[in-house]
């Protein structure tokens, strides 16, 4: 079943593919023109489309550091949950960027949100 992708298991069972949990990694030090993002004042699209069932995080890399941002349903237990694991996260990602990575970022607490930015270093 390895060698079949999740999205052609799911059609042969007559299930429907909705990602619930994602997590993306990009690293946009090799992009032309990333040394000059920030003074250009680059920033991240994303879709105002927010399931009540789905869970995002975004980790990307640049020159200026590691940054973890957070998309999860605005309920009771979204809001219980959530900024806790982005701070469990933010923490893990300070750890392993303290102990050999040159190029870091200061580490800010992230806000309690819908969508949530910390950066990590």
């Amino acid at each position: 079943m390895a060698d079949v992708p999740l999205a052609r298991v799911a059609e042969l069972l007559g299930v429907p593919l909705r990602p619930r949990f994602m997590v993306s990694y990009m690293d946009f030090r090799r992009v032309p023109g990333a040394r000059h993002w920030g003074e250009w004042r680059a920033a991240a699209l994303r879709s105002r489309r927010v399931d009540a069932h789905e869970v995002y995080l975004w980790v990307n890399r640049s020159f200026e550091g590691v940054y973890l941002s957070f998309r999860y349903p605005d309920t009771v237990r979204g809001r219980a949950e959530v900024p806790r694991y982005a701070e469990h996260v933010r923490r893990a990602v300070g750890r392993v960027a303290a102990s050999g990575a040159g190029d870091r970022a200061a580490v800010r607490r992230p806000a309690a949100a819908r969508e949530v930015t910390a950066a990590c270093g």
